[in-house]
């Protein structure tokens, strides 16, 4: 096993203490922090909001609310258009053979979208739960309004996802009918197929298990850490805790530790969201910024060494949005309608993506031939529309409304 001293800096990180979470002379007040929730609006892998596509100005005049951080979900649509165009490449590799390779490799990395999901998680988590007393019916309260915001979509997607598959069966000849039981349908519907080893319905499942145990793990944390304070404005516990889960988090990033506690567990990519956490503490005063750099240095650091691009890119999404954040640009950068479209609607583009490119390209093929470069890119566009209209409408008739139910419940 590679001792910590023996990684360049790791070991000044490592021994660094609490210090990583003193609270610096120039915080925020705390009255500040708390006007200005985002109404619910928890992220998670590709998760929008409900006005976030509008125009900042556009949607504080509608809703007499301080505008969102339109940042936010501007990456949420720039990680959603990522992951889907890297999904692509399997249906359309002579239109990508014959893009400039530079253009190709950077659609080949697609996959980095969901580190940036993750990041954007625990950035705004942390900015929900603001500065919160949490406790158990807090706990309960949070654990509710993340089911009521994300299942209906999560559970209708499933349903999509094994009706396309039994549909695919029936027109493609000689192709047998994928078998379901019932027994993998419940566990999806508790996010816990990959824990206990189930088939997956749709392969894209296994970020949104992920974070399910990111939210529920970091809210028992902070309930924990308020538990053994001696005073409510104490956040010495808090500081303590998390220290730890951050050395912790660095063992698989590092190559410390190669395997995972157990299979479909949160830790070897829980840094990722720590560090969204973190940015957003950093942010807000909470934490040192320079702190935050060390964590973040650290896992990028690892990653280059380790020819990992998931801490590399963590570490740049946190960064960008705790810069922003100093710059007061979080409701300003990437404001462009298009981007904050597929923000809002980036929840339902990740969860319909695959099932609809893998139907649409397959119905595409059989009236366009032969395939060739051009026949694959304007597959491609119809296919596009495809998954992006549709995600829309899920994004109408389903999220949204799940979303405000949330945000009621939330007010309680």
């Amino acid at each position: 096993m590679v001792c910590a001293a023996a990684l360049p800096g790791v070991s000044g990180f490592l021994s660094a203490g609490p210090a990583f979470f003193r609270r610096p002379a120039e915080s925020v007040d705390v009255k500040d922090h708390s006007s200005r929730k985002l109404e619910g609006a928890d992220a998670s892998v590709g998760e929008g909001t409900a006005l976030a596509w509008a125009p900042a100005w556009k949607r504080e005049g509608r809703t007499g609310k301080a505008p969102r951080f339109v940042l936010v979900d501007a990456l949420r649509g720039v990680a959603a258009l990522w992951v889907v165009l890297f999904h692509a490449s399997m249906h359309v590799e002579h239109f990508y053979g014959a893009l400039p390779e530079w253009v190709r490799n950077g659609l080949m990395l697609g996959h980095n979208g969901v580190p940036i999901f993750f990041v954007l998680s625990g950035f705004v988590i942390a900015h929900s739960l603001g500065c919160s007393r949490v406790d158990g019916s807090y706990f309960g309260r949070f654990v509710l309004r993340r089911m009521l915001r994300l299942d209906p979509p999560y559970w209708a997607s499933i349903g999509v996802s094994v009706g396309f598959s039994l549909l695919s069966a029936w027109a493609v000849s000689g192709k047998q009918a994928e078998p379901f039981s019932w027994a993998q349908m419940a566990a999806h519907l508790f996010y816990l197929q990959d824990i206990i080893g189930v088939k997956p319905v749709n392969p894209a499942y296994w970020t949104l298990c992920l974070e399910a145990q990111f939210y529920v793990g970091f809210c028992l944390l902070v309930w924990g850490a308020h538990k053994l304070r001696r005073r409510e404005t104490d956040e010495r516990p808090l500081r303590r805790l998390f220290f730890g889960v951050a050395l912790v988090s660095l063992l698989w990033p590092l190559q410390l530790v190669r395997e995972n506690v157990w299979q479909g567990l949160f830790f070897p990519l829980w840094h990722g969201f720590l560090l969204g956490v973190f940015a957003y503490w950093a942010y807000r005063g909470r934490i040192r910024r320079g702190w935050f750099y060390a964590y973040a240095v650290v896992l990028f650091a690892g990653g280059i060494w380790g020819r990992y691009q998931f801490p590399g890119t963590c570490a740049l999404a946190a960064t960008l949005l705790l810069e922003a954040g100093r710059a007061g640009k979080l409701e300003v950068w990437l404001n462009w309608p298009w981007l904050q479209f597929l923000g809002a609607c980036s929840y339902s583009i990740y969860l319909l993506h695959m099932p609809l490119m893998g139907a649409g390209f397959n119905v595409v093929y059989r009236f366009l031939k032969p395939v060739g470069a051009l026949v694959e890119a304007l597959a491609l566009g119809l296919v596009l529309g495809l998954v992006f209209l549709s995600a829309f409408l899920f994004w109408k008739g389903l999220e949204a409304p799940s979303a405000l139910l949330s945000r009621r419940w939330a007010r309680r």
